[in-house]
C-alpha cells in the first residue's frame, strides 16, 4: 500500500493525524505523550540546577488538551516563570543599581530538541507504514 500526503509544517501533520486510522493515531500519540513527558523530565532536572525555593520546578505542567489531537503542552505556571529569560540591568529611582538576573536558557533548547525528535520518529513510523514523507 502506498500513501501521499504533503505537509509543510506542524498544523498540517496535526491535521492529517486526526484524519489517519485509528492504529496510526494510537502510535503518534504515544510518541507525542513520550516526547513531551521526556521533554517535561529534562527541563525539571535542568531547573533543579537553579534551585532556591523550589517553586519554579513545582509549577511544571505537562498537559494533553485532547485525545484525538496530537497536541502536548509542558508549562511552567509559576507567576514569575518569565524570569527563565533573565531581566535588564535595572536600578532604583535614585540611580542605585539592582543588576541584571541572567538567563538560564533551559526550557527553549530543550522543547526544540524534544519537537525535533518528535519529529523524526512521527516521520520514521509514517515511513514503517508505507507513506511518503519528505521533510
Amino acid at each position: 500500500m502506498s500513501a501521499r500526503v504533503v505537509m509543510e509544517g506542524l498544523d498540517e501533520l496535526i491535521t492529517e493525524m486526526t484524519k489517519a486510522p485509528e492504529e496510526i493515531r494510537r502510535e503518534g500519540m504515544e510518541i507525542l505523550q513520550e516526547e513531551t513527558t521526556g521533554a517535561a523530565v529534562e527541563i525539571g532536572s535542568a531547573l533543579g540546577v537553579h534551585r532556591k525555593t523550589g517553586k519554579l520546578l513545582r509549577s511544571l505542567r505537562v498537559t494533553f488538551p485532547s485525545s484525538t489531537i496530537l497536541q502536548g503542552i509542558v508549562q511552567l505556571v509559576a507567576p514569575h516563570a518569565h524570569l527563565q529569560f533573565g531581566t535588564k540591568a535595572r536600578e532604583t529611582d535614585q540611580g542605585a543599581s539592582r543588576g541584571r538576573m541572567p538567563d538560564i536558557d533551559v526550557v527553549v533548547p530543550i522543547a526544540q530538541r524534544r519537537r525535533e525528535r518528535m519529529y523524526r520518529r512521527m516521520r520514521e513510523m509514517l515511513e514503517r507504514r508505507g507513506f511518503q514523507v519528505s521533510a
